[in-house]
């Protein structure tokens, strides 16, 4: 994970992990390797002083894409989920001496993941080797 300062008020993020996972028993092997670059840029949108304490609200918007052709039907050893994500977040942080409060909004667009067999299950058979991801949301 690295960061790097454009501006006082403008960041840009950068990931690349290595991942890797065994088995603590059985017969099943672990993967390794390179899992999801990930890009993001972090804005302070507005900031000020409020109630002897600082209000900060940032606005951060990312993008991860798999770099290497790991293997996603393998959960739960496998190092990710093999997906193309679209982030955008928007946090409020309030400070005071040693107390915060933060909140945070996300929405994550998630592309849809081909899978190495015919079918799977969820909650019922789905006849289909790709896999449809849903648009996440959460809040604070």
């Amino acid at each position: 994970m690295g960061n790097y300062g454009i501006t006082h008020r403008l960041n840009v993020l950068f990931g690349l992990p290595y991942i890797k996972t065994k088995a603590s028993a059985g017969n099943m092997a672990g993967q390794k390797g390179l899992q999801d670059l990930s890009l993001m840029l972090k804005w302070v949108a507005y900031q000020k002083h409020i109630a002897r304490g600082d209000l900060k609200t940032f606005l951060i918007a990312g993008y991860t894409t798999p770099l290497s052709n790991y293997n996603e039907d393998f959960l739960p050893l496998s190092i990710g989920l093999h997906s193309k994500n679209a982030t955008m977040r928007l946090m409020a942080d309030y400070q005071r001496n040693h107390w915060f409060a933060t909140a945070s909004y996300t929405y994550i667009a998630r592309s849809n993941v081909t899978i190495d067999r015919s079918t799977y299950y969820t909650t019922e058979m789905h006849y289909s080797n790709e896999v449809k991801c849903r648009m996440h949301r959460n809040g604070i």
